[in-house]
């Protein structure tokens, strides 16, 4: 499975409204401007253990060259990039109609994460899934970075807010990925996947990644 992230506001971020990680030092850290979103590091080493392709695909026309160089000042090697460059001539250059600046199908990925709204209304018309970060996004990281145990005490109180007045849990449904053994790994809402449990609840609405798979599914 091919996972992919934009950059601006996704993985680079503005260290004076987010937590980032440590900045290059020296040379490299004047060279390299742009600052990581706290978390990014352990998020693309986990997805790669565990068998993913993680990939860039971004609007933005910086070259593949520099953002090789860019990420391996942070040991982050990814399987493929593809920036505004490489879209306008792979994809968009062989259609006469006005395409996305996105379209994951036809690189085969089965899931971008990105900020923008238009994006993700994109993802509707286009078939592909998309997942949107917040500003800030709370269910960022991996678990294995941190559990913070106040977002999810804030997901149990709105939860059961919501719940009384009839409505979903959550707002947003939690995002899994179905594996090769069939089991099934969070890819976004771990806080809330923990507030349900918490709460005791014995089924959350997901989201699967995998195209053409939604459903309820139990808790483990």
């Amino acid at each position: 499975m091919r996972v992919s992230f934009d950059l601006d506001e996704v993985l680079f971020v503005d260290p004076n409204k987010y937590e980032i990680e440590n900045p290059p030092r020296g040379l490299a850290g004047m060279l390299f401007k742009e600052r990581l979103r706290k978390g990014t590091i352990r998020l693309i080493h986990e997805l790669r253990r565990r068998g993913y392709e993680v990939w860039i695909y971004t609007s933005s026309y910086r070259s593949v060259f520099y953002l090789e160089r860019l990420f391996k000042q942070y040991g982050i090697v990814f399987d493929g990039i593809v920036n505004a460059e490489r879209h306008n001539r792979e994809v968009q250059r062989t259609h006469n109609q006005r395409l996305p600046q996105k379209l994951p199908p036809h690189y085969q990925i089965s899931l971008h994460i990105d900020d923008e709204e238009s994006v993700i209304k994109n993802s509707v018309s286009y078939g592909f899934h998309a997942l949107r970060v917040y500003d800030p996004d709370d269910d960022f990281c991996d678990p294995k970075v941190g559990m913070n145990e106040s977002i999810v005490e804030k997901y149990v109180n709105e939860a059961e807010k919501t719940l009384k007045d009839g409505g979903e849990c959550f707002e947003e449904p939690i995002m899994v990925a179905k594996l090769s053994d069939g089991e099934y790994m969070i890819i976004n809402g771990h806080h809330r996947w923990a507030a349900a449990i918490k709460m005791g609840l014995d089924k959350v609405r997901v989201v699967i990644a995998n195209p053409g798979e939604e459903n309820l599914v139990g808790l483990l």
